[in-house]
């Protein structure tokens, strides 16, 4: 049913999907090219969210407001 926003609420995880992205690779190559956990946490070390994962600096909200 093409132009019915409704379908997007109704089945959004049926035909109600806006777009499909596929890696230019392939699923199998990109799938191999994923890391597993422990390299997926080492990548993350270097981020605020790794440093500050209870979220109490302020995050964003604390930035804006010592630059106002």
């Amino acid at each position: 049913m093409k132009g019915s926003s409704d379908l997007i609420s109704n089945d959004p995880y049926g035909k109600g999907w806006l777009f499909r992205i596929a890696p230019e690779e392939g699923t199998k190559k990109a799938l191999e090219r994923l890391t597993d956990t422990a390299g997926y946490i080492e990548s993350l070390k270097g981020t605020e969210g790794f440093k500050n994962p209870e979220g109490l600096k302020g995050g964003c909200v604390g930035d804006l407001q010592g630059g106002l």
